[in-house]
């Protein structure tokens, strides 16, 4: 045994009522023993946490081998039970079984050794020998990140339902480098990752399929626009840097949305779950008539115009899951915070101001109603193989700042607009084959279709009609695993093509042509490799390669245009070591290629913009070193700590930027630099003791800066380039604290998120926009949740409790964000 542990506008807008979150309990019942019954109160966690509480509060002597608990989690216990009963509860779900081997002890094993249901084995009482446990059986995902060499981050659905959102950005609000750029001026999000954003440089996806179209923004130049409901969400996976696997194109990242799944449901030992959800809000009032330029007065505490409402219904049997859902979002234009900072400036000179919105006024073109839609169906062949087939649709109408008809000094730019409207459908299919008995083997593969259609108010308010993106694409993967004569060995191999279609309505302005987006057809393709050797069992080596190829063309009056191609090999390596349990080192560099967007390659804005046939892919390379700890029982019996610290550097050669065209006044063309550079280091850590639990991350950038030339560097962007919006502060991050009483009934806690000015200060001169850095800010929210039983939990937030005037980081203009909003909602379960 290689260790022991001893386990311890309500005119207008409904009001909604329905659905959500999940309690999910597990109900494997064993053997009775007889014995009295104690209370217990041990809460989700790790799996080693909860057997040590388990061991204190019963007595009894919990055996295991450490290395078959490693990275499970449990879904906890409470209530009154005998000891055989809480132990089963447990264990559900981590594919392990127990076995009293004496009135007081008992021993964990795989479910492959003595069965669930606690019956001593005809081998009588004794000690588990060595057990292997197969990668990703049951693992639980907020760990993950401190367990992986590299920066990754997961977000999960309690972290989602403790603050729920008021826009999509807001999900990643107390993730490390990731902001959500100009997250106020609609509902889509536009995520920016260690500084890297726009023109797919981040590739996000939803259940696999991407998202990848982008609007006009005017003066701020594109954003990217990826829909997603956050009511429908079960997690969000984030990776930092290029792609050693799937993400072809996106060398600042890949965020993956996972929406909601049958387990999230349906609970442990139930073939069938239903869950309700409704929330409402404050701080919202019902969008005014197009035009309408004079702020409404601040609503009464909940009027009803802010509501949200979902029903979620799902079945698992044995060779079937599926799912249904359904969520209707609603809300009214917000109103900004009172208390203003110095360094806001309300004015008419366009030299001076750097915010529209008064304090305390309402904020034209935010609102939002979308509906969503969501069906899964997994088929399971025997244990190795299994099909998944989804759909999920957002369709949303809403309000919409488009920064080409808004400056802070021209009132016209603050008045209600027309709503945009945006449909997305999504389509999945899902296959996987690993047999049990063969190593060789873990086969993935997956296929996607998204179709997205979006008609911009302010859009249609300058001329222009609707756009959109049909992409398609899938990758099919394979990993073996060996064992050699230099250790352990894990290989990777795969295959993906991803095909996007951009769709744009086309104007003439006298023998120039303007399209609000692309017309044109992009593919990419790439085969990768990667293998792993673990000559000891403290040290892992990595290396490999991807080749990634790309070919675009126009279509329509861009078809006269030059076709782009290009190819290039990516390599990859790494260390890891461990020099301790729970601690692991690491070294990584990695090279990714980004091929130029449609928007780069084939869009033309009459005589503003246009095409330049000589436009570069660019090339990332990065280098990071960091350290994970990832211990239990550190300081408490049964407590949880967790740290990842990472020093980045991040050097991106032929950074393609907006500039001038050769010979031609007043006219502008995609173009390399030389090169833009990174640098920084980020922390994340958290401590949970069951009773008292904090978290907290920040990321520092040391060096940002642009090289229109190898030997000339600046820390700030182009004045004619829109990258000054994409800068990040210089640091930003969060705390969260809390605690848990009434036998974890009851949760109570804050959030403090912070951020600097924009690094690099404000636009160079000779700039075409207004400045856009905006003052430091520290805002506490409070949240708060209740479990009354019999499935039924309330959650109440108050975000922005001091109602500070701010403008939040990476905002693409001078507009507020969310005053002081309160917000309360009902979930049951059955």
């Amino acid at each position: 045994m290689g260790q022991f542990a001893f386990g311890s506008r309500a005119a207008g807008y409904r009001r909604g009522a329905l659905l959500s979150a999940s309690l999910v309990f597990c109900t494997t019942w064993g053997a009775a023993l007889a014995q009295s019954a104690i209370t217990y109160s041990i809460p989700a966690g790790t799996l080693d946490s909860a057997l040590t509480r388990f061991g204190v509060a019963s007595g009894v002597q919990v055996l295991y081998d450490s290395s078959v608990t490693r990275g499970l989690r449990t879904s906890g216990v409470r209530g009154q039970l005998g000891s055989n009963a809480a132990l089963a509860r447990i264990l559900a779900g981590t594919g392990l079984s127990y076995r009293f081997t004496g009135t007081n002890s008992v021993t964990i094993g795989d479910g492959s050794r003595p069965s669930a249901s606690g019956t001593a084995a005809a081998d009588g009482p004794g000690v588990l020998g060595p057990i292997n446990v197969t990668a990703g059986g049951g693992g639980n995902p907020q760990d993950k990140p401190y367990e992986t060499p590299g920066s990754s981050s997961h977000i999960s659905a309690e972290q989602l339902n403790r603050l729920p959102p008021t826009t999509a950005g807001d999900v990643f609000v107390g993730t490390p480098g990731v902001i959500s750029a100009g997250n106020h001026v609609g509902t889509s999000i536009n995520p920016n990752i260690r500084g890297l954003q726009g023109m797919g440089r981040v590739t996000t996806t939803v259940d696999g399929a991407r998202q990848g179209t982008s609007s006009y923004r005017g003066y701020i130049g594109n954003r990217d626009e990826v829909y997603v409901d956050p009511d429908m969400l079960g997690g969000v996976d984030i990776s930092k840097g290029p792609s050693s696997g799937a993400g072809v194109g996106g060398i600042g990242g890949t965020i993956s949305f996972r929406t909601l799944e049958a387990k999230d449901i349906v609970k442990e030992g139930h073939d069938y779950g239903l869950r309700l959800k409704t929330d409402i809000g404050s701080n919202t009032i019902s969008p005014p008539a197009i035009g309408t330029a004079a702020s409404d007065d601040r609503p009464a505490f909940l009027n009803g115009d802010a509501w949200s409402g979902s029903i979620v219904a799902a079945t698992t049997q044995e060779n079937i899951d599926f799912i249904a859902a359904y969520s209707k979002r609603q809300n009214g234009n917000y109103f900004a915070g009172t208390k203003v900072p110095y360094g806001v400036v309300f004015s008419t000179m366009p030299t001076q101001a750097t915010a529209a919105p008064r304090p305390g006024s309402e904020v034209f073109n935010t609102s939002q109603d979308t509906s969503s839609i969501l069906a899964k169906l997994t088929l399971r062949f025997g244990d190795d193989q299994s099909l998944e087939l989804g759909f999920n649709r957002y369709d949303s109408t809403y309000g919409e700042i488009n920064e080409l008809n808004f400056q802070p000094w021209v009132p016209a730019g603050q008045v209600q607009h027309d709503l945009s409207q945006t449909k997305v459908d999504t389509y999945t299919a899902k296959y996987r084959y690993r047999p049990q008995d063969n190593p060789l083997v873990d086969f993935k593969a997956n296929a996607w279709l998204t179709d997205l259609n979006a008609d911009s108010g302010t859009i249609k308010a300058n001329g222009f009609g609707g756009y959109g993106d049909l992409s398609a694409g899938g990758d099919v993967s394979n990993t073996s695993r060996f064992d050699t004569p230099l250790g352990a060995l894990t290989w990777e191999n795969g295959l993906e093509i991803v095909n996007e279609n951009a769709k744009s309505s086309t104007l003439v302005s006298g023998t120039l042509y303007t399209s609000p987006a692309p017309i044109g057809v992009r593919t990419m393709e790439s085969v990768y490799t990667k293998a792993t050797l673990k000559p000891l069992d403290w040290v892992s080596l990595s290396a490999g390669a991807r080749y990634d190829h790309y070919d675009s063309k126009g279509k329509d009056y861009l078809a006269a245009y030059p076709e782009h191609s290009g190819q290039r090999v990516s390599p990859n390596i790494g260390i890891t070591l461990e020099p301790a349990d729970g601690v692991q080192l690491y070294g990584l560099y990695t090279e990714g290629y980004r091929p130029p967007s449609l928007r780069e390659s084939h869009w033309n804005y009459g005589w503003l913009l246009g095409i330049n046939p000589d436009l570069q892919p660019e090339l990332a390379k990065n280098t990071e070193f960091g350290v994970n700890v990832l211990k239990d029982s550190v300081f408490l019996p049964g407590d949880s700590l967790r740290f990842k610290a990472a020093l980045f550097s991040n050097d991106y050669d032929n950074y393609i930027v907006r500039g001038p065209a050769d010979n031609i006044i007043n006219r502008y063309k995609w173009d390399n630099i030389a090169a833009a550079h990174y640098r920084g280091v980020e922390l994340s850590a958290s401590y949970d003791s069951g009773t008292y639990f904090v978290d907290g991350n920040i990321t520092n950038y040391t060096t940002i800066e642009y090289c229109p030339t190898s030997n000339t560097c600046t820390p700030y962007a182009s004045g004619l380039d829109y990258g000054g919006s994409y800068v990040p502060p210089t640091y930003a991050g969060s705390i969260t604290a809390g605690f848990r009483a009434f036998d974890d009934a009851l949760t109570v806690g804050a959030r403090l998120q912070f951020a600097s000015e924009r690094s690099g200060g404000k636009i160079v001169t000779g700039g075409i926009a207004a400045p856009q850095t905006w003052p430091r800010y520290q805002i506490v929210d409070l949240f708060g949740s209740y479990d009354f039983g019999n499935d039924l939990k309330a959650n109440v937030s108050v975000e922005n409790l001091f109602d500070r005037y701010y403008i939040g980081a990476l905002s693409s203009i001078g507009v507020a964000a969310p005053g002081r909003t309160f917000r309360a909602s009902l979930v049951k379960t059955f």
